[in-house]
């Protein structure tokens, strides 16, 4: 009986050990746009020739019980971009070809911070090689959906905001 009464109270102490299931947030382009926002201007006419995923991982973090899953980021950043205002490698332009290398994309978080991290490596015909990095961090409030995706599409946007005003700081109209 003593036996069966510890067996019993194991199998309790144990079911209570048990996680909550882990959420999978899909990110694609439908969940980063921000309506109302203003790209900055692409005066030179940069085209974007390519981007190439340089990541050591593909694991994008996530955000409380939420893990981030991002199927196609070469595609995401490649839109994301020709939504910011490069123009596609084969518009009619006199502006250089740009490649983006992706080094870091993803969101990382604490109990009190959230940091989605987006890094680039951008490389311009006749210009050295130049590092972008965009990591807005903020508060966690609750670790909703929107959120998490809220979070990831501000680094995003950022680093697509720094790359264009870089470009046209340094470029010959």
């Amino acid at each position: 009986m003593r036996a069966l009464f510890l067996a019993l109270a194991a199998t309790v102490c144990l079911a209570g050990c048990q996680s909550p299931p882990v959420k999978v947030l899909k990110v694609d382009n439908a969940h980063l746009r921000e309506p109302g926002r203003v790209p900055p201007a692409n005066a030179c006419g940069y085209r974007l020739k390519s981007v190439v995923d340089g990541r050591a991982q593909s694991d994008a973090g996530g955000l409380g019980l939420k893990q981030l899953k991002i199927d196609d980021a070469i595609g995401l950043v490649r839109d994301t971009l020709l939504e910011a205002g490069m123009l596609p490698a084969d518009a009619q332009s006199n502006g250089r070809e740009v490649t983006v290398v992706l080094r870091q994309l993803y969101l990382s978080w604490n109990r009190m911070t959230k940091v989605p991290v987006v890094v680039y490596t951008v490389q311009v015909p006749g210009q050295e090689d130049f590092l972008i990095r965009a990591q807005p961090a903020t508060i966690n409030w609750a670790a909703t959906d929107d959120e998490t995706y809220r979070s990831i599409s501000r680094a995003l946007h950022g680093a697509n905001a720094q790359l264009l005003d870089r470009l046209a700081a340094t470029c010959r109209p």
